[in-house]
Formats: C-alpha cells, structure tokens, sequence
C-alpha cells in the first residue's frame, strides 16, 4: 500500500486525499499539495466528497441485494473514507460483517478507535487487517479475515478511491481479479479510477499528483472496464460517479468528470 509518508515535510498520497475531504489528518506539506491541485481543477474537494458519495449509495444498494459482509481494501484512499463507510455500513444494519485492509498503521489506529468507542458489538463484527492489497491471496487467507466473513457466501469487494495509487506495473486489475476469482459467486465489486480523458486538465492533474506524492494513475476507460472483466455490471455501467444513481439527476460540473467507477456483481 501507498504509505502514510516518512513525517511532515513529505506529503503523500492518503494524507493529501484527507487534506481534499476537509480532514484533520495531515500536514501542511499536504494542505499545500492540496492547495496546488485546487488551482488546477477548482472545488476538486467536491471530487473526493463525491467520491464518497458515490460509495454511499453503492452501499445502500448492496445492502438492499443482502449483502451482509464486506472487504474494503480502500482504507488507504484515508481516514474520512474510513469514517464515511464505517458510518454508513452501521446505520443500515450493526450487524454488517467488515474487514479493512492497509498496511499504514496511522489509519489502522484510528480505525480501531472508531470501533473501540462503538463498544463490544462492533468488535465481534469488525476486522482491522495490516495487509498489502496487492496480495490478494495473502489477505483473503488471513486469520481474522476467514474468522470474521464466511468467504463461501457473498462478500463485497470495496476498492474505491484506491486503484489509482497502483502503477500498471502492479497490474491492478489482476489484483482485483484476484479477489474476485476467490470470492463466492453474488460476491459484488465496488471500484473507480480517475479517467484519462485526454482533456486538458487531467493531464494537468495526473501530472501534478505524480510529481507531488509519487503516484496517481488516471486510465483510459478501456482499462477501467478491465477491473469489471467477467462481471456483471449494475445498471447503469461504469460511468461517472455523480451520474450512479444521483440522488438527483443533474448536469455534471467539472470536477463531477473526473472519476469513473460502477458496481458490479459475481455471476
């Protein structure tokens, strides 16, 4: 995983997406960072939140298909991600089963803090995993892991917001086909990426993220639909997160075309 950086004078990629969600959890090297794409893509704050709102209502309709357990190893998009699905997931039902994966301890930590206040209930439903996402095979044969989820019924696999820290070199989408090959059929992929559109300002952005915090990967669709492959996609496919089931349709702004996500489910 993309880690929390080596202290205040170095930004990263997890610190900055905080700093973007209004967040507490950063630095000043990171609100600056944070600062300079601003001046690129003006509201990209609204970005990240609509990132999240985007896993907000993918949420409530996998709640609705009855799935009862999920995997999220989107942990390190940041800690108010951490916050707005741990939030969600148990105003729908406390009974939901969640293990989350990172490998930063910052974010472990202060997960575990989330559940430590919710008490002893949310212990028994709640696994916090130190593991490398990119080790699928490592992560699904944890012990907590296969303590806590019942790996032959349905689980939802939730990588958003996370895919885009991950160079092609690392294959991502194997990655991701690697859970989901393990996973029971009815299992259900949350995932997005930033698009290359080949518009003016995502160059300007992609440039920008790698030169600040090492990383950012935007993908043609071509290769979004690749972490969709032998799946079913959820009407209506892989579009922009704004327009998956808005709450209310509407003309997307700027800073509403940047990402690409959907949902997709097991056959």
């Amino acid at each position: 995983m993309i880690p929390a950086g080596t202290g205040p004078r170095t930004p990263s990629a997890t610190r900055v997406h905080d700093a973007l969600l209004g967040g507490k959890e950063n630095f000043e090297v990171d609100r600056a960072v944070a600062d300079r794409l601003a001046q690129i893509l003006p509201d990209i704050g609204k970005m990240a939140l609509s990132n999240q709102a985007f896993v907000g209502r993918a949420l409530h309709h996998l709640h609705r298909a009855g799935i009862r357990q999920f995997l999220d190893v989107s942990s390190g998009a940041g800690l108010a991600a951490v916050r707005a699905t741990h939030d969600t997931l148990r105003v729908m039902d406390p009974g939901i089963r969640v293990a989350y994966v990172d490998t930063d301890p910052m974010v472990l930590a202060h997960a575990r803090l989330l559940v430590d206040e919710a008490g002893t209930p949310l212990r028994e439903t709640t696994a916090l995993i130190r593991a490398d996402m990119r080790r699928p095979e490592l992560v699904l044969g944890h012990p907590e892991v296969r303590t806590l989820l019942d790996l032959t019924r349905p689980v939802a696999l939730l990588a958003a917001g996370i895919l885009h820290l991950y160079p092609d070199t690392d294959d991502p989408q194997g990655i991701v086909r690697g859970y989901m090959d393990k996973l029971a059929p009815g299992s259900h992929l949350v995932a997005t990426n930033m698009h290359a559109s080949g518009e003016a300002t995502t160059i300007a952005l992609q440039q920008a993220f790698q030169l600040a915090v090492g990383t950012g990967w935007f993908r043609t669709r071509t290769a979004i639909e690749g972490f969709f492959e032998g799946l079913d996609l959820v009407e209506p496919g892989i579009v922009h997160l704004a327009g998956w089931h808005p709450d209310e349709p509407h003309e997307l702004a700027p800073w509403e075309r940047i990402v690409l996500g959907g949902v997709a489910r097991k056959p």
